[in-house]
């Protein structure tokens, strides 16, 4: 699978484990760094949603608001930033992904 399938498979963003796991290539993921690459092995698709791009990279979910939106409910309010839940540290609303 190439990376773009990968990605798409995934919800828009994963971590680099799953994408070898799903047959990606170091150097599939090497080359496509300056573009889907986000930050500490992390990848997305440019239109994937901030919400899914920050709780992957953190190793968590989107939670609260995030998922709510994400899941198509009507929200009173929306939050700033995204929203997670888990992870090796804690998010911020305003964190950017």
């Amino acid at each position: 699978m190439d990376l773009v399938d990968a990605l798409k498979f995934c919800g828009g963003a994963a971590r680099w484990e799953r994408l070898r796991e799903l047959g990606v290539s170091g150097h599939e993921m090497t080359a496509a760094r300056g573009e889907l690459w986000v930050a500490h092995g992390t990848y997305a698709l440019t239109d994937a949603p901030p919400a899914i791009v920050a709780a992957v990279r953190l190793r968590g979910v989107a939670s609260h608001t995030s998922a709510a939106a994400l899941h198509g409910f009507a929200l009173w309010r929306t939050s700033p930033g995204p929203h997670v839940t888990g992870g090796h540290r804690v998010c911020t609303c305003t964190e950017r992904p």
